[in-house]
């Protein structure tokens, strides 16, 4: 499981288009907001396939100039 937050500086257009990026990866088996009823709370999780490259996925969101504080949490219990 991958863990990140994007800045408030970042648009929600740009926002969208971001985690539609994350969707189409393959190694991406789900995406979406930590905490949906925190209002402007802005942290995103990214569930890894059983078997992708989480470090591949979080050095991609990493580069990215709108997105801060990726962390990847290897033995996080992910309930779908």
């Amino acid at each position: 499981m991958i863990f990140f937050r994007f800045r408030r500086s970042s648009t929600d257009e740009r926002r969208s288009q971001i985690l539609d990026e994350l969707r189409a990866m393959e190694d991406v088996l789900n995406v979406g907001r930590l905490f949906p009823s925190r209002q402007g709370d802005l942290t995103y999780f990214v569930h890894v396939a059983k078997g992708g490259d989480a470090e591949r996925v979080a050095a991609y969101i990493a580069r990215l100039p709108e997105v801060e504080d990726v962390e990847i949490q290897p033995n996080y219990p992910y309930i779908p």
